[in-house]
């Protein structure tokens, strides 16, 4: 398994039509509802871990591009100049800014985590009886026994969480009651046993590595969305009708307290949304909770959807790949054998042959030791 230029457009490619793909089915509640929150976040994850893999595998097949993808390859790798005794073309310099890029984003996502953790450290934790009986009876939900440091903050407006070994919970100074601070601390800590300050974790990494790809930056915050929408699920789910106002209470007031602030992207907050927005997101889990016993018909329909979102982020991206079908002419000026026949080496053992830069066949036995052969990056094999 190798990376190449083909490999990381082709996962760009078809992973940006799946994270609209996806991004359609969380927005559209109908849809959402019928497939499950649940669901559509498990394929969210496997999505996310695909990006991480843009290898190309021995048993993909080819799509082959014989117009525009060539002449665009070809401007790419062309030597503009020399420095160090190294040829140096457009896609070398698109690397350098690439990886330059990426350690910026690393160091800034380091030091605001390092920021909010010290200034955590400093903070005198929470022990009241309250906040311990709260903590003791959300663990018996999860049947954990995990401890929790509660500390109070003036610089936040939003509860949040952080901490992947040793979680701490993060309070506004602000008037809470006893019905709210529970609600509170079983949102964030239903954050901390469905991992999701992990996900958060990883799409932070990928948006470092593709921070050049807006769609990129369109996939954190949906996984962020759907991880709340499951948050929220969860806690109404254990609530009588009387309690899933509070809850909803709970959210709106906190939304109208929101004040944007620097914090970590990898804290977990209660709210970071509009008042709008949170009754939006309650009103998509009210219809959740409340739906009536799906139908065969509308499980079928769910499975179905499930399985061609499942089909085109994993199976065709793993068994196709999108490759530039002719070769920059500075290799092939010399090319001799009825007009300039020459062969490009696969993976897999075959030759794709071409005539004068043209697609032509792929042939899995070499038919004459004539031919010139190159592989896939233009350099002569034979």
């Amino acid at each position: 398994m190798n990376i190449t230029l083909s490999t990381i457009v082709n996962m760009m490619f078809f992973g940006g039509i799946a994270i609209l793909l996806l991004k359609y089915t969380v927005s559209k509640s109908e849809i959402l509802l019928r497939i499950g929150i649940q669901p559509v976040l498990y394929l969210n994850i496997l999505l996310l871990i695909r990006f991480f893999l843009p290898f190309e595998l021995p048993y993909q097949k080819n799509i082959n591009l014989t117009k525009i993808w060539p002449d665009i390859y070809a401007f790419l790798n062309n030597t503009i100049f020399f420095l160090f005794e190294k040829k140096w073309s457009i896609l070398s310099i698109i690397i350098i800014i690439s990886i330059v890029g990426s350690l910026f984003f690393l160091a800034k996502l380091t030091i605001s985590y390092y920021v909010l953790v010290i200034t955590t450290n400093h903070l005198t934790p929470i022990n009241n009886f309250l906040i311990t009986k709260n903590i003791e009876k959300i663990n018996s939900l999860y049947k954990k026994q995990r401890s929790f440091k509660v500390v109070e903050c003036t610089k936040i407006s939003s509860p949040i969480i952080l901490g992947f070994f040793k979680p701490c919970i993060i309070l506004p100074s602000i008037n809470l009651s006893n019905v709210e601070l529970y609600y509170i601390l079983y949102h964030e800590i239903s954050h901390f046993y469905f991992r999701d300050l992990w996900i958060k974790f990883f799409c932070e990494i990928l948006q470092i590595i593709y921070w050049w790809n807006p769609l990129i930056y369109l996939f954190r915050n949906q996984i962020t969305k759907i991880q709340e929408l499951r948050v929220d699920s969860t806690v109404i789910s254990n609530l009588n009708e009387i309690q899933k106002h509070e809850y909803l209470e709970c959210l709106v007031k906190i939304a109208k307290l929101q004040v944007f602030h620097n914090r970590s992207p990898l804290a977990i907050a209660f709210n970071s949304t509009s008042e709008y927005a949170v009754s939006k997101r309650i009103g998509i889990i009210f219809k959740y909770i409340n739906e009536d016993k799906r139908t065969w018909k509308n499980s079928a329909q769910s499975i179905a959807v499930g399985l061609l979102l499942i089909l085109y982020i994993f199976i065709i991206p793993n068994f196709f790949i999108i490759e530039p079908y002719g070769m920059n002419t500075e290799h092939i000026e010399d090319t001799f054998y009825h007009d300039d026949i020459y062969l490009i080496q696969k993976l897999d053992g075959t030759y794709d042959v071409y005539g004068n830069n043209v697609y032509i066949d792929t042939l899995t036995v070499l038919p004459s030791e004539y031919f010139k052969i190159f592989d896939k990056e233009g350099r002569l094999v034979k």
